[in-house]
């Protein structure tokens, strides 16, 4: 069975998350591959124990968040979307504390939003 991919796009600050759920961490690395032009950071098979992974490549503004299952529990999804946001604020080097964080939760919010509700379908 194909892979599902959902790309969000973040217009604000041209940050991208591209989703890719139901294939090895190796297919994904290559589906980012082939969609981006580049391979990512962590691109090595050392996730083959894990169900999920956040990874990137340094200078583009497209991130990678794996599942391995089509439906990956709401723990995963939230688990993996907290690293991409983390990552997220570092890109844009502003650190996430008291005076920042309700934006990084709102973004936070949008990303589990908008797995969650693609899982669904």
């Amino acid at each position: 069975m194909k892979p599902k991919q959902l790309l969000i796009k973040d217009e604000t600050y041209n940050f991208h998350w591209l989703v890719i759920f139901g294939c090895s961490y190796q297919e994904a690395v290559n589906i980012y591959a082939k969609r981006i032009g580049v391979t990512p950071w962590e691109a090595s098979s050392t996730h083959k124990q894990h169900q999920a992974n956040f990874t990137n490549h340094p200078a583009h503004r497209v991130s990678l968040i794996w599942f391995d299952q089509k439906k990956p529990p709401p723990s995963v999804i939230a688990h993996e979307c907290l690293h991409a946001i983390i990552y997220f604020a570092e890109k844009l080097v502003v650190p996430i504390n008291e005076k920042t964080e309700e934006v990084f939760t709102y973004y936070l919010d949008m990303l589990i939003e908008r797995i969650y509700e693609s899982c669904k379908s």
